[in-house]
C-alpha cells in the first residue's frame, strides 16, 4: 500500500465523491507510515508533490498505460498533438502573439538614431532573407530581456570541441523550429566560448542544408567587448583571448552595428552619470 494506492483506497471506502485530487490531499490528510493509511489532517499545513517520469526513465516510463485502457476515464476530445504541431513552434509563437499586444510604431518612435539604424538594417535582412549576421556593440544596461538560454535553445554540448555539433538531429522538432526561424538574437555573447557559437552556425547550415552563416538565418548578437570575455579555468590571457569571439573564423562574416548612448542613464540624474564613467574608466585600467 502506498501513498497514491492509499488514496485509491479512500475514495472507494468514501460515501461521498472525494472533492480533492491526489495533489492536493496532503494539505487536508496526513499518511500514517505504521498503518499505511491516510487520516485527516489536525495540524499543520503539507504541500503535495506529483511525480512522473520521462523517456530517459526507461522502464518506468514505458510501464505507463494509455488513457484507452482505463475504459471509466474521460477520454480526449481532439488529436492536441495535430492541433498544436510542434511544441517549440507553437511556444514561440505564443510569445510572438504576446509582443504583438503592444503597439510597435509606439517603440520605434522613441528610437535614437543609433537604435533605429541597428533596426532598420535588421528589419531589412529579415524581410529580404539576407541572412546576415549582426554584431550589436552596446554599452551596459542597453534594457534587453530574452527567455532562453543558448545551450538549452541549441543544445550545445557542456565540452565543446572543434567541428562538433549540437545534440539534435535534423527530424527532430529543434530541427523543425530553426527550418522556419527568421531571426535569432544571441545575448551577452562575449561570454560564450568561441566554439559555441562555430558549433550553433555549423549546425543550422546542417539542419537548413545552405552554407551561409547560421544556414541562412539572420542573426543578431549582443555584448559589450568592456564585461567580460569567456571564464577558460586556470587559463592564461592568451587562452581567454584566443577563445572570445573576436578570434572566431566567423568574425569576418559578421556586420557591426554599435549602440553608444546608455539610455538609461540619458534620462537619469547626474550621480548616475558620474558613477557609470568611474566604471567606464575601472573597465579600462
Amino acid at each position: 500500500m502506498s501513498t497514491l494506492t492509499g488514496f485509491f483506497a479512500y475514495c472507494v471506502a468514501g460515501e461521498d465523491e472525494c472533492p480533492f485530487t491526489y495533489q492536493e490531499f496532503p494539505q487536508h490528510f496526513v499518511w500514517l507510515k505504521s498503518e499505511k493509511r491516510w487520516k485527516s489532517r489536525e495540524m499543520g499545513y503539507e504541500i503535495g508533490r506529483m511525480y512522473f517520469a520521462n523517456p530517459n526513465c526507461g522502464e518506468r516510463f514505458y510501464l505507463c498505460k494509455c488513457l484507452i485502457d482505463f475504459p471509466l476515464m474521460p477520454q480526449p476530445t481532439a488529436n492536441w498533438s495535430a492541433v498544436v504541431g510542434n511544441r517549440l513552434i507553437f511556444e514561440h509563437q505564443q510569445l510572438q502573439n504576446e509582443a504583438q499586444q503592444a503597439d510597435p510604431q509606439i517603440t520605434i518612435d522613441c528610437l535614437n538614431n543609433g537604435q533605429r539604424n541597428a533596426y532598420n538594417t535588421i528589419t531589412s535582412s529579415i524581410f529580404q532573407n539576407k541572412g546576415t549576421v549582426f554584431f550589436l556593440n552596446g554599452v551596459l544596461e542597453q534594457g534587453k530581456h530574452l527567455c532562453h538560454t543558448t545551450h538549452s535553445t541549441f543544445s550545445i554540448p557542456l565540452d565543446v570541441l572543434e567541428n562538433l555539433l549540437c545534440g539534435f538531429t535534423k527530424q527532430s522538432l529543434q530541427a523543425e523550429l530553426f527550418r522556419e526561424t527568421k531571426l535569432i538574437i544571441w545575448d551577452e555573447v562575449l561570454m560564450q566560448h568561441r566554439l559555441c557559437v562555430e558549433t550553433v552556425d555549423r549546425t543550422l547550415s546542417d539542419i537548413r542544408d545552405n552554407e551561409k552563416p547560421f544556414g541562412g538565418i539572420t542573426v543578431v548578437l549582443g555584448g559589450d567587448f568592456q564585461q567580460i570575455l569567456p571564464i577558460i579555468p586556470k587559463g592564461v590571457r592568451e587562452q581567454i583571448v584566443n577563445a572570445s569571439l573576436r578570434h572566431s573564423i566567423i568574425w569576418k562574416r559578421i556586420h557591426i552595428l554599435t549602440l553608444d548612448l546608455n539610455m538609461c542613464l540619458h534620462h537619469g540624474d547626474h550621480e548616475n552619470a558620474i558613477f557609470a564613467n568611474f566604471l567606464m574608466d575601472v573597465t579600462l585600467l
